[in-house]
């Protein structure tokens, strides 16, 4: 066969072609991304409880993952970015283990471990990389992982270091499983690894079967006490949270159970293997096209650049004796270890009835599918391309630019959501510098910027900790389903608890959030006059009478509050800014404060917006209260024209205002005309 000789880069060059496209794909946007969804719990553990209540924290569900938590805050500290490096480097570690193992499994086949391990590094079906502090376990165990599979296979490759190796794979595949049960399903790829390894110098099949079953039963005792632990002695502090409901069908209907595995095992491969890649191929190019999309699109050309470089320039190691096309032999053993690996990777989620193509959190249970999945792409390419290295180097080169491009514009949504999610809470901070403990916020689900746990657990972090009882939180979210029907019956207190935390308050110490969602409005904490609100659905309307907004305080308790490591600095967004603090100073009848407000608001020289004639109610109130009665009368008139569906609002609006101003000809002469001209009840 043809051996294949180039100038050489160094050895170490294709860790560093990892490293670039990791570093592409995931760190770029980094310092915008914030922390997202259960991020912020296992921040408010780290800041109401301390590192070590994460103990408590992760009995729930695994109770001896807790280490990796108390190990790392002291090094990584609540800074975002810090951690999005952290898990960049976990999946680039997890590569390079990947590649170590298949270089070592398949010595004379070192390009084509190459090209898995990029593979792996930018695999697309797993999406939640941006999920840094939460998915910090996933990844880290990932790695030690990956670094079992490799040193079990040098064990076997280096006979004089044996025992060396032997025990390094086997302390890091029991460290592996203290963290979750993700990676329990492909540990069982280990004993056709060692078969494919032992055959070489046992062919008979008697005597390589008892060599394996000999290096495997020290890998299968961790596993197995792993598993009867988990299943059979672990007692949780509430009821299984991740039942084993498909193996109970499989005991009482066998037939029904098996043919809903194979169900879950055919859709979810299909899924990993070629519905992920629909965002690649997709190239963004159903969206307008903006300039990050012309970005990512860029990156994605240097990340093939990357691939094709490492491939013309290969280390000394990955030149001699490579075979230009590889043996029949090869193709079989990636096809079946790479099958194998896809189909198992699910395992333990399948067993809880659950799979990998649910919803946008699902596709975490595909990661230990990923270096299957990637090795036999790999085999395609290679049985694909014709003989000759420029060929498989381009698709390759294709590949990974378009999933690199795509890994881009995944973090720009992160960015975007991550934009939005701390614009809700500056814009609540301006409106409630303060709220007083045991507040419940109630809004329809789309007014909040994600699930509500984030939100309510990003609550008590954006205003002061309790000094007692710090796991009693003082604040709470709830919501109003959008397709249900206006509360008949209010509650009377609130109830909730997640895990570690609690929270009991009066129902009757609430507000009520709304935000539109064109998207173009601000924040609403609604009042008394809202009930007359066009754009406040019913069934949130009917919650109005909770909404106590004498739970909110015009001084911070503390200036640091909302703390800028978690929620950024305040975004450069001056109508809602403006917007929020004039509805404080109505609410706590600051006029000097209004009149402020009202000089900023005409140097702005903002329009009446159609769409939220809501926000110009405050400085109406504000022009009343500080004399400005031709302006409140203005104001009212060019807005009302432009939202005709406000006139019973503006209304009530004027009588509160009639009751709360000293009588006067201009206050005369501007109730008249609006309740003229609005067809107002009662008649001036």
């Amino acid at each position: 066969m043809k051996t294949i000789v180039r100038k050489s880069l160094p050895n170490w060059s294709t860790p560093l072609a990892l490293l670039v496209l990791c570093v592409l794909s995931y760190s770029l946007l980094s310092p915008s991304l914030g922390f997202n969804w259960d991020d912020w719990l296992q921040l408010l553990v780290n800041q109401h409880l301390g590192k070590n209540a994460f103990w408590a924290y992760f009995a729930y569900d695994r109770p001896t993952s807790a280490w990796t938590h108390i190990l790392l805050m002291p090094i990584l500290g609540e800074n975002p970015t810090h951690w999005q490096i952290f898990t960049m480097l976990m999946r680039w570690l997890a590569a390079v283990n990947i590649w170590w193992c298949f270089s070592s499994m398949w010595p004379k086949y070192r390009r084509q471990a190459t090209m898995t391990a990029m593979l792996f590094a930018v695999y697309p079906v797993f999406t939640q990389q941006a999920i840094s502090l939460a998915y910090h376990q996933h990844l880290l165990q990932y790695a030690l992982f990956t670094f079992s599979l490799a040193v079990m296979v040098k064990a076997i490759r280096s006979p004089k270091r044996f025992w060396l190796f032997t025990i390094l794979a086997l302390l890091t595949e029991i460290l592996q499983l203290t963290i979750t049960e993700f990676y329990c399903g492909v540990e069982l790829i280990r004993p056709i690894l060692l078969w494919i390894l032992l055959k070489e110098k046992h062919p008979a099949n008697r005597t390589c079967l008892k060599k394996t079953l000999a290096h495997w039963w020290p890998y299968l005792l961790p596993l197995a006490a792993y598993t009867l632990w988990r299943l059979f002695i672990l007692e949780f502090p509430i009821p299984e949270p991740h039942s084993l409901e498909l193996v109970s069908v499989l005991r009482s209907a066998p037939l029904k159970g098996l043919a809903q595995l194979a169900r879950f095992a055919l859709t979810d491969t299909l899924y990993i293997l070629f519905g992920s890649w629909q965002g690649p191929l997709s190239l963004n190019i159903a969206q307008p096209v903006s300039a990050m999309t012309f970005f990512s699109w860029g990156i994605g050309l240097l990340a093939g650049a990357v691939v094709i470089v490492a491939f013309r320039h290969r280390a000394p190691q990955e030149q001699a004796n490579q075979v230009d096309k590889p043996e029949r032999t090869w193709f079989i053993q990636a096809i079946i270890i790479g099958l194998l690996i896809t189909i198992l990777g699910p395992l333990p989620i399948w067993l809880t009835g659950s799979q990998a193509i649910g919803d946008i959190h699902a596709n975490r249970f595909a990661l230990g599918s990923m270096f299957g999945a990637s090795l036999l792409i790999t085999a395609l390419i290679e049985w694909a391309a014709k003989p000759g290295q420029h060929t498989k180097a381009i698709m390759l080169a294709l590949i990974i630019g378009l999933t690199v491009s795509f890994h881009v514009r995944v973090s720009d949504e992160y960015r975007v959501q991550q934009a939005n999610f701390r614009s809700f809470f500056w814009q609540l901070s301006w409106r409630a510098p303060h709220l007083k403990p045991k507040t419940a916020l109630i809004a329809r689900d789309e007014t909040y910027p994600t699930q509500l746990s984030t939100v309510a657990s990003a609550l008590n972090l954006a205003y002061p900790a309790p000094q007692s009882e710090p796991q009693n939180l003082n604040y709470w979210a709830y919501r109003v389903q959008p397709e249900a029907d206006p509360a008949s019956e209010l509650p009377g207190s609130f109830q909730n608890q997640y895990r570690t935390f609690y929270f009991n308050a009066s129902a009757e110490n609430s507000l009520v959030l709304h935000k539109q969602l064109d998207g173009r409005s601000c924040l609403w904490v609604l009042r008394e006059i809202d009930q007359y609100n066009p754009d406040v659905p019913e069934n949130l309307r009917s919650f109005l009478p909770l909404s106590n907004l004498m739970r909110i305080q015009d001084r911070p308790l503390q200036e640091s509050y909302p703390p800028a490591v978690f929620f950024g600095e305040p975004p450069a967004d001056d109508w809602c800014c403006l917007f929020e603090k004039a509805e404080l100073a109505v609410q706590e009848a600051d006029w000097a404060e209004m009149a402020g407000l009202l000089k900023t608001l005409e140097e702005m020289s903002t329009e009446p917006n159609p769409g939220s004639a809501r926000e110009w109610l405050p400085f109406i109130e504000g022009y009343a209260h500080t004399g400005g009665w031709d302006k409140a009368l203005a104001l009212t008139q060019q807005t009302a024209k432009q939202n005709p569906a406000y006139a019973p609002m503006f209304c009530q609006l004027w009588i509160a205002i009639e009751d709360h101003t000293p009588a006067n000809p201009e206050q005369k002469t501007a109730l008249q005309t609006i309740t003229h001209e609005l067809d107002c009840n009662p008649v001036y």
